[in-house]
């Protein structure tokens, strides 16, 4: 759904990672954005007071993090996962566990 068919009362309401998911579905260039051209967008759409920004600034940030609908593709730049073949994901989903040395252990003669 587009923001322009959204009431302005409906976008002071939303959460600003559903303002932001429907700011960038609407994209038709498919272009990923920089974090802070979202939240100017995100700010202006919902007419937030940049008090208000700040008081919720850390939550977007974490939840634009942990949504599986975002992806971010570097340089702070973020689009939508549905954009990406699957394969051309860059960020690493199960890190790769690096073996552990083992300590020798030396006994001392009594």
């Amino acid at each position: 759904m587009s923001l322009a068919q959204y009431s302005k009362t409906d976008l002071k309401e939303m959460s600003m990672i559903e303002i932001a998911y429907a700011l960038l579905e609407e994209k038709t260039d498919r272009q990923a954005m920089s974090f802070q051209e979202i939240i100017a967008e995100i700010k202006a759409a919902a007419e937030m007071s940049d008090q208000e920004l700040k008081t919720r600034l850390a939550q977007f940030y974490t939840d634009i993090n942990i949504d599986g609908r975002f992806l971010t593709v570097g340089d702070n730049h973020w689009g939508l996962r549905g954009w990406y073949p699957f394969d051309q994901a860059e960020e690493e989903v199960i890190p790769v566990a690096k073996p552990k040395k083992k300590k020798a252990t030396h006994f001392s003669s009594i």
